[in-house]
């Protein structure tokens, strides 16, 4: 019971958490680098889609980009992004303008 109690109030707190990205009448984009055990990505696509929000999975992208570059040339820490990994979420980030817009 302890634990269904303690579920339920980290799902409240990682609503809470991206609820405030989304703003009624904005192009709202989610952006989302999945923290493990904490689910918070796959939450962030639900609220995006059931407000008909935009959302891009950059955790995808950059799985995606690894496989043609390697990891250190995208992020030298595995955390932040280098010029490369920002020039990918730049890319990412106009598509998903572009496709709003279309």
């Amino acid at each position: 019971r302890k634990q269904k109690l303690q579920e339920m109030k980290r799902r409240k707190k990682q609503q809470e958490m991206i609820r405030r990205f989304f703003v009624p009448g904005v192009i709202a984009v989610a952006v989302c680098i999945v923290l493990v055990g904490m689910g918070i990505g796959k939450l962030a696509k639900k609220l995006a889609e059931k407000y008909g929000h935009s959302f891009i999975d950059l955790q995808a992208a950059f799985d995606e980009a690894v496989k043609t570059v390697p990891a250190a040339e995208l992020s030298g820490d595995g955390v932040h992004p280098t010029i490369k990994g920002h020039q990918l979420i730049t890319e990412k980030w106009l598509e998903a303008f572009r496709k709003a817009e279309a």
